[in-house]
């Protein structure tokens, strides 16, 4: 007899989703790792082949607003934005910045440390601002 709290599997071996509650779940999660991955990327594009927080003095601003912007909204998996903003800007880095010469601090740590935690907070403020609007709604 089957697990009725197992996710079912398909024929090769994966798993089905249950309803078209989890695929839009899904569809969300990726938007919002998109979402990160776009802005973070064009913030290190648009000052290339420097470094971002160095040519651009509002770099934790745009950082901040890239986190709003990817979790606005999403009171429940707002950590799914700030995924993408790391990650968009890791690859910016590999692939826009001219790392040559000795670190002084691994920019994928940096960025992590440095880069994230407006991300952070944008996005805690995009699931607070989500959060009211829902329960706005369930009041009307």
């Amino acid at each position: 007899m089957a697990n009725p709290y197992e996710t079912p599997k398909a024929a090769d071996g994966q798993s089905v989703p249950r309803s078209s509650t989890e695929l839009k779940s899904r569809a969300l999660v990726a938007g919002q790792i998109a979402t990160g991955f776009v802005a973070a990327f064009a913030l290190w594009a648009a000052t290339a082949p420097e470094e971002a927080w160095d040519a651009n003095s509002y770099y934790s601003v745009l950082v901040l607003l890239a986190g709003l912007a990817a979790s606005f909204g999403r009171p429940r998996g707002f950590y799914w934005g700030i995924l993408g903003v790391y990650l968009g800007q890791v690859v910016a880095i590999r692939a826009l910045v001219d790392v040559s010469g000795p670190p002084i601090f691994p920019l994928t740590l940096a960025v992590l440390v440095f880069g994230t935690l407006p991300a952070v907070v944008g996005a805690i403020i995009g699931a607070v601002i989500g959060y009211g609007i829902r329960r706005a709604r369930s009041r009307a």
